[in-house]
């Protein structure tokens, strides 16, 4: 099976985030562009309870493939700072026309990537605006 992994974030009030990962399918192999038809996230509030609320402009966002999956690992040290290894995902929410991110709230973005053949692979990420 896939490894999943919530990775954690802060970031500021009315900015976005920068989202990376190293994506594995379900029998181990790294993600490329060709191995995959679609990807898309959506972004929830986190209540104090754990209940999650889509954001606004959001939800079911598709990422184009060869904007946000690398064929090859990518180790951008200004960006990567998990380990050498690298990410071969990418992505930034566009927050220019629906803010995602307001101060003091917790976030849960959510994402889901189809592939050619096989299961649909997720994994999300948690983080708190500042």
């Amino acid at each position: 099976m896939a490894d999943v992994v919530q990775t954690q974030f802060r970031v500021l009030s009315e900015s976005s985030v920068v989202l990376m990962a190293r994506i594995v399918d379900y029998a181990g192999s790294r993600c490329t562009q060709a191995a995959l038809s679609a990807i898309e996230y959506t972004a929830y509030a986190e209540d104090e309870e754990g209940t999650l609320t889509a954001v606004t402009g959001h939800t079911g966002v598709a990422l184009v493939v060869a904007s946000t999956i690398y064929d090859t690992l990518q180790t951008t040290a200004a960006l990567w700072t998990a380990d050498t290894t690298g990410f071969n995902f990418k992505a930034i929410p566009d927050v220019s026309v629906y803010p995602l991110f307001v101060s003091g709230k917790t976030y849960v973005v959510k994402v889901k990537a189809t592939p050619v053949s096989g299961q649909v692979i997720r994994w999300d990420y948690r983080g708190v605006c500042a």
